[in-house]
């Protein structure tokens, strides 16, 4: 059995942004309570150590909640995902010492949305509506005096249901979005929009670690995808990978997605069996997504080499 790992692996910019200004949050403030607006990333085992040394998460999903939370003696960190300005302005006024950790990417998001809402322009942004990154770039378009719609679509299928009679229109995306359903969203929007601006919003981490898959797929039978199953940047590297599975000029067959370090050893049964069928020739590939630590690449790959 062979063991071959793809291009990309390791925290994105962004996320090692957000773990470094954390961990400097829970050595500088011992003497206060540190909290995350929601989970600091989206990665079980990186959020359980930041826990361990004292870190709480505070909701995130509903701005209201924010309404009865006395920040008094606390250090709030903004994720790297962003919020909206209204989220940002009740933390302020918390009395919360606040440590904005957006990622730059996510920041150059907004700041075009907020653009554009300022000139009038209609902002459709393609992405995941339940993700904080999403909604953080919705708020800040709205916020806009000037802003008109602003709607969010997760598939073509939505953009096609679009009413879209402003004649400026401008479309961006969450930067972990998938580039191929990106593309489909603008071509469906392009339809009924032949004007409108496309703007390539897609961090390049996301595309480069996708890119790198699909060719991990070309020389793997089985696939490992590492990473919370609450990120969006691995699930659909996950998808990927499944979408390749027994396709014309791939060689993958079974593909995986796990959270983490395992609790029990049992689970990854499945994994040796496929490896089991394939044989010794199997060719084993691990990708991780970008909130995922090095730790838990390097606990499968011991995994991985008790077996071979």
């Amino acid at each position: 059995m062979e063991i071959i790992h793809a291009s990309f692996l390791g925290f994105c910019m962004g996320v090692k942004k957000a773990m470094e200004k954390a961990e400097q949050a829970l050595d500088t403030y011992s003497n206060r309570q540190v909290y995350s607006l929601g989970p600091l990333i989206h990665n079980s085992v990186a959020m359980k150590s930041l826990e361990e040394k004292g870190l709480k998460v505070l909701p995130s999903e509903n701005p209201e909640t924010l309404d009865s939370f006395d920040g008094k003696n606390s250090v709030v960190i903004i994720r790297a995902h962003g919020v909206s300005p209204i989220v940002k302005e009740k933390l302020n006024k918390s009395g919360a010492i606040v440590i904005d950790a957006t990622c730059p990417k996510v920041l150059f998001n907004q700041k075009k949305a907020a653009d554009f809402a300022g000139k009038g322009f209609d902002i459709i942004i393609a992405g995941d509506k339940k993700h904080g990154e999403v909604a953080g770039i919705q708020g800040v378009a709205e916020s806009e005096e000037d802003s008109r719609l602003v709607e969010i679509v997760e598939n073509p299928l939505q953009a096609e249901s679009l009413c879209l009679e402003n004649e400026n229109c401008v479309i961006l995306s969450q930067t972990t979005f998938s580039p191929l359903e990106y593309e489909k969203i603008v071509e469906t929007v392009r339809e009924k929009k032949p004007g409108v601006l496309v703007l390539n919003t897609i961090c390049s981490a996301t595309e480069e670690r996708q890119n790198a898959l699909h060719e991990l797929c070309k020389k793997c039978d089985v696939v490992l995808v590492i990473g919370g199953k609450n990120s969006a940047n691995t699930k659909r590297l996950y998808q990927l990978a499944n979408s390749h599975c027994f396709q014309d000029g791939f060689r993958v067959k079974k593909v995986f997605h796990f959270e983490g370090e395992l609790k029990d050893k049992d689970e990854f049964c499945e994994v040796k069996q496929a490896i089991a069928e394939i044989g010794v020739d199997c060719v084993v590939g691990i990708t991780a997504g970008a909130s995922t630590p090095q730790s838990s690449i390097s606990f499968f790959d011991e995994i991985l080499n008790e077996i071979s």
